[in-house]
């Protein structure tokens, strides 16, 4: 672990030290819920995107099967599963 000399904090923040682990009950994933990077490979049936294409993931899948779903309001889902926190996140190589 590589320590980094940080400013002081404003009021309105705090810092927080990471070892490598969440301190949560969730399950155990990759940490990573923002994610951005440039497209490696697509299968042979993914019509629009290309590889070297630079992308941002959403977040979340929503559950697909609630009323709001159902009525295409997937960012009002009340079922979303977080990236990096319900399943594996951003925090690697590689993610599909």
């Amino acid at each position: 672990m590589r320590q980094a000399l940080l400013d002081e904090p404003v009021p309105e923040e705090r810092l927080q030290e990471l070892a490598g682990s969440l301190p949560t009950d969730l399950p155990q994933v990759t940490p990573g819920h923002e994610a951005a990077g440039v497209i490696a490979a697509v299968g042979s049936a993914v019509p629009y995107w290309q590889p070297g294409t630079h992308v941002v993931m959403a977040g979340g899948k929503p559950c697909l099967a609630c009323a709001k779903c159902a009525a295409g309001r997937l960012e009002h889902c009340p079922q979303t599963r977080i990236m990096g926190f319900n399943y594996d996140g951003a925090w690697a190589e590689y993610v599909a």
